[in-house]
């Protein structure tokens, strides 16, 4: 019964990352905004509203399958855990001062608008990675104790989370041609192996 419960909730969690996945790959969205045009005003919006509708499943098969725990943090472990969790939470928390609320709003209708105009933000955060939330989101994900459930769920997410990254990558290169290839050549994607380099070059 548990492992039809798990391939259930690998299929659920694979259904909400292709998704994703399509909803922002360029020839998917550049169709979309063909299709419909004003698409772009509430590409944010209808994209989150998808993120929530396919996360509920996965979620709640995740919570009822009960197993054994494959590993715990226990003991000195749970520093590790700790700094972990702190360092995840920095990541969000600078991810999410990156972003304007109210410059995304437009004002007929409140829907959100494109950033194809806006210039890169390269500051705070972003300056130590290039994607806060995504790296964020694989360290929280192992900074827990791991059972049959959390297993397929982080390995599934992680992968989400790379390939996410690397369509994002293609839409800002995209975007910003050479700037932003400049940006990837100083700031590492997920881990600041170069931020800590130059740190301790500079101390």
């Amino acid at each position: 019964m548990t492992g039809n419960r798990l391939i259930y909730l690998a299929l659920s969690w694979i259904v909400f990352c292709v998704l994703h996945s399509l909803l922002i790959a360029l020839p998917v969205t550049d169709w979309l905004r063909r299709f419909k045009p004003g698409y772009e005003r509430y590409e944010r919006l209808i994209y989150n509203i998808i993120a929530l509708m396919t996360l509920i499943p996965p979620l709640y098969l995740g919570w009822t399958i009960n197993s054994d725990p494959i590993f715990a943090w226990s003991g000195g472990l749970r520093w590790v855990q700790a700094l972990l969790v702190l360092w995840a939470l920095l990541l969000f928390w600078g991810g999410a001062r990156q972003f304007d609320t109210a410059r995304l709003l437009r004002e007929n209708g409140g829907g959100y608008r494109t950033a194809e105009n806006d210039p890169l933000v390269t500051d705070g955060i972003l300056n130590i990675v290039r994607h806060p939330w995504y790296s964020g989101g694989i360290v929280i994900i192992w900074a827990r104790d791991i059972n049959a459930a959390a297993m397929v769920t982080n390995f599934i997410l992680a992968l989400y989370f790379i390939v996410g990254a690397f369509l994002e990558e293609r839409r800002l290169v995209r975007q910003y041609g050479s700037v932003y290839q400049h940006y990837q050549s100083k700031v590492d994607m997920f881990f600041p192996w170069r931020w800590f380099m130059r740190r301790l070059i500079s101390s």
